[in-house]
């Protein structure tokens, strides 16, 4: 049996990766929320702006990620869907202290620094539930040479699809993050 100990290694990696690279949101960006179904349709979500979807395949399997994502200046919001096939498992804690691993890899390549330049920290950690499903929601501080972010996440396993909903936040926009996590929705 696989074990798939990351959640969408290049779909979160690319999330991961865009909150240490573009222009600041709290920079009076007028906001234009919208909930959007994930391309399942299984869920929704209301996004501070446009999402644009993509797919990535997990390298060295034959799964297929399905990521809605939005950014707003340096800041990123995203979900992913990825159905598991019968010979996969799925570990919650795996998935959180992966993510936040490759957390680092990523900002060091998209910052193009060094990896012992970054840093990525996780600063919280607590078991919920959501429509029935064990989830894990999860802060992590990202540092990339003198630029902060945090990364807020929830993940869970419905049946055999692992969703998880993150942001990255670079400045001090705790109520948007708040929103858009908690607008996750069960269609």
């Amino acid at each position: 049996m696989r074990h798939i100990w990351f959640v969408v290694l290049r779909g979160c990696a690319a999330l991961l990766g865009l909150g240490l690279v573009l222009t600041a949101c709290g920079s009076g960006t007028t906001l234009e929320w919208q909930r959007q179904a994930t391309p399942s349709g299984t869920f929704s979500v209301e996004f501070p702006g446009e999402p644009v979807p993509s797919s990535e395949e997990i390298p060295g399997t034959d799964l297929i990620a399905h990521l809605l994502m939005v950014e707003i200046g340096e800041d990123a919001y995203g979900i992913v869907e990825l159905d598991l096939d019968e010979d996969t498992a799925f570990d919650l804690d795996g998935a959180v202290e992966g993510a936040i691993a490759s957390a680092g890899d990523s900002l060091a390549e998209e910052a193009g620094v060094s990896s012992d330049q970054v840093t990525a920290t996780e600063t919280s950690r607590v078991t919920e539930e959501f429509e029935g499903s064990e989830t894990r929601r999860y802060s992590a501080e990202l540092r990339a040479g003198d630029r902060v972010a945090e990364l807020t996440s929830i993940v869970f396993v419905r049946g055999r699809t692992v969703v998880q909903i993150m942001a990255i936040d670079t400045g001090d926009n705790a109520e948007v993050v708040k929103r858009f996590l908690d607008s996750l929705q069960l269609n």
